[in-house]
């Protein structure tokens, strides 16, 4: 009988912005408290995240401090060198001039990551900000005008 390898699968959250910044987005979405997340995934003894472009790192390494949350996904059993031909498959998704606040960023990098690995998404709280936002006619269009299509 042969033994799968497997390899843990950690949704890594930081926090981005000020305080400040914080309450004027939650003022703006009618919202008590908005939090602004940067995520990455932790795989494979690396950490894979959104930010010009597709990045890896050793893990604790990036510019983004230390996490404010860790979250076990789970464990895949797609070997690395799979897993790589992947995120090739998705290189252009994800290409710096790709990115956009709202609608493709290090949250959807890493729930594309997480679906793909352990086929679940990243937690909702995460997500609900950017889905607020684009609901907000006003705040998506003042995303536009400041960071571009």
């Amino acid at each position: 009988m042969e033994i799968e390898d497997t390899c843990k699968v950690v949704l890594r959250v930081y926090t981005l912005g000020d305080a400040e910044l914080s309450r004027f987005i939650a003022s703006s979405l009618g919202k008590q408290e908005a939090r602004i997340w940067h995520t990455s995934i932790e795989v494979f003894g690396a950490e894979y995240y959104f930010q010009n472009g597709i990045m890896k790192a050793m893990p604790g390494s990036t510019i983004h401090g230390i996490p404010v949350a860790m979250h076990d996904l789970g464990v895949t059993s797609i070997p690395e060198i799979v897993f790589d031909d992947f995120l090739r498959s998705i290189q252009d998704d994800f290409a710096p001039h790709k990115y956009h606040l709202l609608r493709n960023n290090c949250n959807d990098f890493s729930n594309t990551l997480a679906i793909y690995l352990v086929e679940q998404s990243i937690p909702e709280y995460i997500l609900e900000l950017q889905r607020a936002a684009l609901k907000s006619e006003w705040m998506s269009s003042a995303v536009d005008m400041f960071f571009g299509k």
